[in-house]
């Protein structure tokens, strides 16, 4: 199996994200009203932790995502929220990337602390920095194109459980409906 987190509400993300449930995988869906309520607080981001490593520990690939459409409530629900902080439309844009990256960040590294998994693609171009960050990501090693402008990559991330594993950075807009499937059916890769 193989762990995916996206934070993008791209329309071809919600056809891979919709194209990968039909296929199987788990979808998580972060609260995001609530990072958006109270960031980088654990107890907030446990539900999706729990749920993660409870399917990939019974063998099913998973999507952890923010959102699954341009159209999906979390949207209007975390607009809402951080409108009353006072921030307006432009803001929330570049505040929401970095607030949902390091959250997605956080919950694939406890991810990966409690399973086996051995590659993750990150989606979403403008909240892929902050997971990085927040996965303790230093470097990328290309080892194998998969997609132009995604290709398989070994993470370099020392003191962190997704050093040494294969990870894939992918903007929102890039990739076929089946890219997660294809991702997970890709054979492995050797560093």
């Amino acid at each position: 199996p193989i762990l995916v987190i996206s934070g993008s509400c791209s329309p071809v993300s919600a056809q891979q994200i919709a194209w990968a449930e039909k296929c199987g995988f788990a979808s998580v869906a972060v609260d995001t009203a609530a990072v958006a309520e109270q960031p980088d607080n654990p107890a907030v981001l446990a539900s999706a932790i729990r749920k993660a490593i409870a399917k990939l520990a019974n063998g099913q690939s998973v999507v952890v995502h923010t959102s699954n459409s341009n159209t999906d409530a979390r949207i209007a629900a975390t607009d809402a929220v951080l409108q009353s902080r006072g921030y307006n439309d432009a803001d929330i844009r570049s505040l929401t990337a970095q607030l949902f990256g390091k959250a997605l960040g956080l919950i694939a590294k406890a991810v990966l602390a409690e399973t086996a998994i051995k590659r993750i693609v990150v989606a979403g171009g403008d909240t892929s920095s902050y997971a990085a960050r927040a996965m303790g990501v230093e470097a990328v090693e290309m080892l194998a194109p998969l997609t132009p402008g995604a290709p398989i990559c070994l993470a370099h991330a020392p003191n962190s459980p997704l050093d040494k594993k294969q990870i894939i950075f992918k903007g929102g807009q890039v990739g076929a409906e089946n890219y997660y499937e294809s991702v997970a059916r890709q054979d492995a890769v050797r560093a």
